[in-house]
């Protein structure tokens, strides 16, 4: 081990723990020891300019401290400060103020008890009554913490992640009464109930979902003394007293990954859980560093494989819990995130994701109690650590440059179509420039004679080094500099290979940016330079890097039992053997993980680098193990992983026949020097301890990768993944050399992929092509005689989908490029050239087994690889016929095979009708979870404390009484000698001396606007009855009687509240919608016993009306008018000129009625098999499709007009006039000229009541202010849909407006049946900013709570449907590059609020619907269904235009009555017509892996996130 550097002066030099391979990392900085001895005086003038300032401070304190205590004599407070005089008149009056300050004293207590007793029954309230998924992380006015929406979505990721012997230690007080409670319940136990009993308390939470997801779960309650082990000998108080206590060398070594074990008091029986998946710590107030200090926790981190951390921190106003946490896992290189937080700063710098490091640490406390001083309460959060790559929160967009994409596309839309066409967030622009390529450090002979200033001390491992600002030479100044970082791999700068600094250029070289922000450090400046030094004897081992463990896999398979019992040792190996005079290379690049379908999306430019120098690809190459241990094993060594501690290090030189790794292999036999290293930070995983690479170089290299790490994979201001093959290019260069010439063999790891948002594996893609283009293009490396191979060890193993089937079975689909030298692929076997072998294996199933057998083979012969490989199968030979199918390969365990036909059989061909039908079982209908949000952030924090949300202010805006009675019109004429103008719902803005209805009310103007000159906006909505309206009821009515002569039941048609609020998922609607979403709970379907002796059960909702909540609703389309078309007129919608774009004559008229799918899989595609009939009513930005009755004749061209404008027109408010309703429409936007809207543009609007007319005649005021005229048809696009107030920030909520209108109209027309149809836009936010995009939701949720309360007390209720539902998801903007946002696009919030009493209605359909696969065709159905009450009548048709009769036979077959029918269980998406890219059954879904963009047919810009026709089936081969 290298020795420590020595100082021989008193240096501000501290040095790190060294490191386990000896390298040496150097702070110089203000933190050093007090110099021993006299004290320095400082200089005399300092000393009196020092003492005037102290005088000064002091004076100004006393005249303070007089100025508040005098100040405060009203309350009776008395200072020492204050006069003689003025104490002796104060003293008289005491006693006489005393009881009144106690009373003030008293009520002020009073009151902050009330409002806590307030604010506990509210939390209570909340607690009690709210569902499990929609308790927040925290409640207002409340110091506690729970498992709110981020924790529950983080559980659910990381605990999907399950291999065998998972562990999950949780450190709570309440922890290992959970587990009891656990225990003492059967298998049955249902999770939400359990997290209600126990408070919903963060650990118990997870100590559930750990239970629940079969992980070992260990239960502590630390840091307390009553925590004694079985015996009673010893109190447990930290985690390495608890680690100590298991027996040594007793190690986990079973697979049982349902069982648990409970250490709330431990066994020392039990074997030690050497990996730990989660570690989750929530110990009491105070307690939060005990635990995670370096003093109690050391030998636990460093031995044990913990890979997430999950801990808390708490800061009041004079304490910090957890700030020693943080610095704890820092110095044991864990990556700090904030993962949940209860106050949000308004400067958007702390949420989910950011990283807490030595850098900021020291700014995140005095944050922290800032908004504790502005929004109170005790400041809490949940951090989130890990040393690999992984968010707190999945996010891509936390890995783009957002600004770049901005700045190229206003519409964030990625152009992934282009291979550079991702921008990637670069490590010099991460974190607004932190890190800038202005610094660099080199190695360089140390010089005679070179000499350091005096006066710091002699700091010769610079002598060695030249570090650089700004292209100068530093090295000299840093001698006399007081802070920087030094970090050298080797016992000296002479011996490394690695060498890092990071100082502050600003500073060293006082650039003027230094200058003018002295106070503050602007960057810290990283540079880092590797370098291999040739080895002079290749025997000369070095110590590994990290501590000895070994690993093992049991597959639960055919390769059970040890290694030694079951595999022949390979028989000992001729040293005199002959081989090869000139052996090849080799060169492995693995990424760690990835699959072939994520590989060709990620890596484009890669791909093509492989294409084009004819690697070989082999498209069945499998995993054999679920995660990098078992494949890497079989990989590099040819044997299989039994369990955790199967593997030896596999070092000895003596003994010729053990199992050795492939470069162990490689030296002993041929002197190859070699390299292995990875480009990540990753120190205590005992996946990468069990390796134990003895190798010539690479060791040197691995702690760069802990030097300085920040996002996305940066040390400095270069990629990791760049300093990786800058090292590998060196060494490569070396020992190619024609001098001093060594076979080489390279083997070089990649983790970018590591973590579960796909996004960094792209960074990857030039650095990694760039080397395999370098290599072959420069041949520096001799590639005409190197073995290349570009592979993964596996797909991703965990995250959200992983969760999926295709994840699944990605998990399991490595990839595996390879190219071999010609010397090689010349050569013949049994008689075959290798070209043609490998052409003929390349789509047989193969494994990492394979690949060891090959690369042996290649460099040593076929006997050789049999001899050390006998598990594999060399590729260079004709492989077996057993290698055909995934069943008949033994290495690869079945539950692969079986996942893989799982997902074959579900795609049964239909020739019938030329398509290829995805038919899925019922069992097949379960949905993955919905991904994590970084929106659950935001919903996780109390109302107080996110950011405001500033109500409308009503400021000046005139009273009705002084502009009814001309107060204010007058004033305005005396001041301003200007009119003010008026605008209603028929009269456009215009000159006003007096209110539009002062004199006599317009009936049919339904609202006005006045805006007088000094005044703000005043809005008055005045619905009123029209009698020409109720003249059309009665006439209607007048038929209906005469058809009960007809024997047709007389029905009284109910209302309908149709509430569209736009772009809402189910999950969305959780988070921000928690308040609507609870009302409408209560009124859930549920039993009640009827008759207590035979045990009837009847359905019954609370106070008649039942609440429906369909969970498997879906879409019928990317965007709203595809959704409004099928729900508002049951008609299809596709893209233009790309589905449903044929026909076929019809025989009476020959004209093109039915539409032929075109291509398969499209939701058309049954009209030919179904005789549907079809007409293509509209095209736009889509084609239109409606059905038409058999029994129609009418030529083509009449049959256009009357289903666009006529008697078969299907738009829902039209047919609603037919059957005597008034009709309400209101958009909240003016939509006038807009093409993305279905009235107007497919079906004429015609409805009685028009309120979009209001925000039409803000637009026009608007852009009349700014002298910029716009026609009435044409207003579109010109108003900002998120302002609050209908001027601005002043004047009435925009929000309320539509609901007034609805109230009004209610009152108005109360004795005749309503249809009101309402867009809100409240949740229509696309903005770049995280924070923003709820704000209008959350306030919409309050609205949106009090209106149905007052709608579902009404009278008329027990008459009245509601439906609130939304047309689908978030869908454009920059989220649409989050997974959470394409996976809830597809899944849209729907709720019906139907009465009990409604007639014809069957309450147990309706509640057997709630979980079947529903679409709006169903909804159209139901409502137009529910709304007719009579056949056709010439009056009626006469008088609307409209034959309902018709139209009702035009409903849509395929749809059903979700009051009166049953949706079948094996409905497929197929069935439903709703597109297979968005359908929520995963194994129809054409594409479901995340993409950065959400597929729109629809959208010309979003076609590119969409999968190719000809992949939309599984490319899996059925054999």
């Amino acid at each position: 081990m290298p020795k420590a550097m020595k100082s021989d002066s008193a240096m501000d030099i501290h040095h790190r723990p060294q490191d386990s391979n000896g390298s040496n990392a150097i702070m110089i900085g203000n933190k050093s020891p007090k110099p021993r001895g006299k004290t320095k005086q400082l200089p005399s003038r300092m000393r009196i300019l020092l003492s005037c300032i102290f005088l000064f401070t002091s004076l100004n304190l006393v005249f303070l401290f007089r100025f508040e205590f005098t100040s405060s004599k009203e309350i009776g407070f008395s200072s020492p400060f204050v006069s003689q005089r003025e104490s002796n008149a104060e003293t008289k009056t005491h006693s006489s103020r005393k009881d009144s300050v106690k009373a003030v004293f008293k009520d002020r207590n009073a009151s902050q008890r009330d409002k806590q007793q307030e604010s506990s029954i509210r939390a209570a309230s909340i607690l009690s009554d709210y569902s499990p998924n929609r308790i927040p992380g925290f409640l207002p006015d409340s110091n506690s913490t729970y498992f709110g929406y981020v924790m529950r979505e983080f559980s659910q990721r990381i605990l999907s992640r399950k291999i065998a012997s998972s562990n999950v230690l949780v450190v709570s007080r309440d922890a290992p009464n959970v587990l009891s409670m656990i225990d003492s319940r059967d298998d049955n136990w249902d999770e939400d109930e359990l997290r209600r009993d126990i408070g919903y308390t963060v650990a118990g939470g997870f100590v559930l979902h750990a239970r629940k997801q079969g992980h070992r779960v260990h239960a502590l309650n630390l840091p307390h003394s009553d925590n004694r082990n079985r015996e009673g000998t010893e109190a447990i108080r930290t985690l390495d007293q608890w680690w100590e206590s298991f027996p040594v060398n007793a190690t986990d070594k079973r697979n049982d990954a349902s069982s648990t074990i409970s250490t709330a008091s431990h066994a020392p029986q039990m074997p030690r859980p050497n990996w730990i998946l989660l570690a989750v710590f929530d110990p009491g107030a105070g307690h939060e560093d005990a635990l995670l200090n370096s003093s109690s926790v050391e030998k636990f981190i460093t031995e044990a494989t913990v890979t997430y951390i999950v801990f808390k921190v708490q800061v009041t106003m004079t304490t910090s819990g957890g700030m020693e946490a943080i610095r704890t896992l820092l110095d044991h290189n864990y990556k700090v995130q904030i993962l949940s937080m209860s106050h949000f700063p308004e400067n958007n710098e702390y949420r989910s994701n950011t990283i807490i490091d030595k850098q900021n640490l020291h700014i995140f406390l005095p944050m922290a109690r800032k908004q504790i001083m502005i929004k109170g309460g005790l400041f809490q959060a949940f951090m989130f650590a890990t040393q690999g790559l992984d968010l707190a929160v999945p996010s891509r967009r936390d890995f783009i440059d957002m600004i770049e994409l901005q700045r190229q596309n206003q519409d964030h839309v990625i152009p992934v179509e282009k291979v550079d066409g991702v921008p990637y967030i670069n490590c010099a622009k991460f974190n607004h420039g932190r890190y800038r390529n202005i610094s660099t450090v080199e190695f360089r002979p140390d010089l005679k004679g070179t000499k350091l200033p005096k006066g710091r001390g002699k700091r010769s491992f610079l002598k060695n080094a030249k570090v650089s600002c700004f292209g100068k030479d530093m090295t000299q100044i840093l001698a006399n500099y007081d802070k920087f970082e030094f970090w050298f791999s080797g016992d000296s700068v002479a011996e490394s290979e690695a060498l890092c600094i990071a100082l502050n250029c600003d500073k060293i070289a006082q650039s003027p940016k230094y200058v003018k922000h002295r106070k503050r450090e602007v960057a810290r400046d990283v540079a880092c330079i590797t370098r291999i030094l040739r080895k002079k004897t290749v025997d000369a081992f070095h110590t590994p890097l990290i501590p000895q463990a070994s690993i093992a896999l049991n597959d639960n398979r055919k390769l059970t039992g040890r290694v030694n019992e079951d595999v022949k040792k390979p028989a000992t190996i001729n040293k005199s053997v002959n081989l090869a005079s000139s052996p090849p290379n080799l060169l492995v690049l693995m990424i760690d993980p990835i699959s072939r379908a994520r590989f060709d999306q990620s890596l484009p430019k890669t791909k093509q680098i492989l294409s084009r120098l004819q690697f070989y690809e082999f498209k069945n190459y499998t995993a054999v193990g679920d995660n990098s241990g078992p494949n890497q094993a079989a990989l590099y060594s040819g044997h299989p992983l039994l369990h955790r501690d199967g593997v030896a290090t596999h070092t000895s030189k003596n003994s010729s026949d053990s199992i050795k790794w492939l470069w162990d292999e490689l030296r002993d036999t041929s002197n190859y020097a070699t390299l292995k290293a990875e480009d990540g930070c990753i120190s205590n995983s005992n996946m990468v301890q069990s390796i134990q690479p003895n190798v010539s170089h690479g060791h040197e290299l691995q702690k760069i990768f802990c030097f300085d790490f920040y996002r996305p994979n940066c040390v400095g201001y270069k990629m990791a993944a760049e300093h990786l093959t800058s090292y590998a290019k060196e060494f490569i260069t070396q020992y190619s050399s024609s001098s001093e010439k060594q076979p080489w063999a390279a083997f070089l790891s990649f983790i970018d992929a590591h973590e579960d948002t796909g996004t960094l594996a792209g960074t990857l893609d030039n650095s990694l092509s760039d080397f395999i283009s370098d290599f072959f293009s420069d041949n520096y490396g001799d590639a005409n005689n190197a073995i290349v191979a570009v592979l993964s060890d596996h797909g991703l193993h965990y995250g959200s989908y992983f969760q999926t089937t295709q994840g699944l079975a990605e998990r399991a689909q490595p990839l595996l490029h390879l190219k071999l030298p010609y010397s090689v692929m010349r050569k013949k076997v049994h008689g075959v050239k290798i070209r043609s072998n490998l052409m003929k294996n390349r789509g047989k199933w193969t494994t990492p087994f394979d690949v060891h057998a090959t690369i042996l083979h290649a460099m040593f012969g076929a006997k050789f690889s049999q001899m050390r490989s006998p598990t594999g199968k060399s590729l260079l030979s004709p492989l077996p016929n057993g290698r055909d199918t995934c069943q008949t390969t033994k290495e690869i365990p079945d539950r692969f095979c079986e996942t893989f036909d799982y997902l074959v059989n579900a795609v049964v061909s239909d020739r019938e009708g030329g398509r290829n039908v995805k038919i899925a079982p019922s069992s097949l209908h379960a949905e993955m979870p919905s991904p994590p949000s970084i929106l659950s952030f935001f919903a996780d924090l109390p109302p107080n404390r996110q950011r405001k949300n500033e109500p409308c202010y009503i400021g000046n805006v005139p009273s009705a009484t002084d502009l009814y009675s001309g107060i204010t019109f007058a004033q305005v004429s005396l001041k301003t000698n200007t009119p003010c103008s008026c605008s209603t719902s028929h009269r456009t803005w215009y000159e006003c001396y007096h209110h539009p209805w002062s004199y006599e009310p317009k009936k049919k103007e339904h609202f006005c606007m006045i805006e007088c000159p000094g005044h703000g906006v005043y809005l008055e909505v005045n619905v009123t009855k029209d009698d020409e309206l109720v003249d059309r009821v009665k006439k209607i009515s007048s038929s209906r009687s005469l058809a009960e002569d007809k024997a047709v039941p007389k029905r009284n048609p109910p209302n309908i509240l149709f509430i569209e609020v736009d772009s809402v998922s189910i999950a969305y609607a959780d988070r921000h919608f928690p308040k609507t979403r609870e009302l409408l709970k209560q009124h859930r379907i549920h039993y009640k016993h009827e008759n207590a002796d035979n045990g009837e059960q009847k359905m019954e909702c609370l106070d008649g009306l039942c609440a429906a909540d369909f969970t498997h609703f879906g879409v019928t389309g990317p965007n709203s008018i595809t959704n409004q078309v099928s729900a508002l007129a049951g008609c299809i919608s596709s893209p233009p000129n790309k589905m449903c774009a044929g026909c076929i004559p019809n025989k009476m008229t020959k004209s093109c009625w039915e539409c032929v799918a075109s291509p398969p899989d499209d939701i058309c595609n049954g009209c030919v098999k179904d005789k549907l009939r079809l007409i293509k009513v509209r095209e736009n930005f889509s084609t239109t499709w409606c059905t038409i009755p058999d029994d129609d004749t009418d030529d083509e061209n009449s049959l256009l007009y009357n289903i666009t404008t006529g008697k078969h027109n299907p738009w829902l408010l039209n047919i609603a006039k037919a059957e005597g309703y008034v009709t309400l429409f209101v958009e909240e936007f003016c939509f006038n000229g807009s093409p993305y809207v279905t009235q107007n543009n497919y079906f004429p609007l015609d409805a009685d009541i028009e309120a979009h007319r209001v925000y039409c005649s803000l637009v026009q005021r608007k852009r009349e202010k700014k002298n910029e005229p716009a026609p009435d048809d044409y207003l579109w696009g010109n108003e900002d849909i998120h302002d609050a107030c209908i001027d601005g920030k002043k004047g009435q909520d925009k929000q309320k407006i539509p609901l007034d209108y609805i109230r009004q109209m209610w009152e108005a027309y109360n004795d005749v049946p309503k249809l009101a149809f309402l867009n809100a836009i409240a949740a229509h936010d696309y903005s770049i900013s995280w924070a923003s995009m709820t704000i209008s939701a959350r306030r919409y949720d309050d609205l949106m709570y009090n209106f149905l309360k007052e709608m579902m007390a009404r009278k008329d209720a027990d008459n009245t449907i509601i439906v609130i539902r939304s047309d689908h998801g978030l869908q454009d903007g920059p989220t649409i590059m989050e997974y959470s946002t394409q996976v809830e696009h597809g899944r849209p919030w729907t709720e019906i609020i139907v009465p009990q009493s409604l007639n014809g209605m069957h309450l147990e359909a309706l509640e057997g619907n709630q979980d079947r696969l529903a679409s709006g065709f169903d909804l159209y159905r139901t409502l137009r269904e529910a709304m007719t009450t009579m056949p056709s009548d010439e009056t009626i048709t006469e008088m609307t235009n409209i034959n309902s009769a018709i139209i009702t036979k035009s409903i849509p077959s395929w749809s059903y009555n979700l009051f009166t029918s049953n949706i079948p269980k094996s409905r497929t998406c197929y069935d439903a017509r709703i597109p297979l890219e968005l359908c929520r059954n995963e194994i129809e879904r054409r594409v479901i892996a995340p993409n950065y963009g959400g597929c729109n047919l629809f959208d010309e810009k979003m076609t590119r996130f969409c999968p190719n026709q000809s992949n939309s089936t599984k490319t899996i081969n059925k054999n």
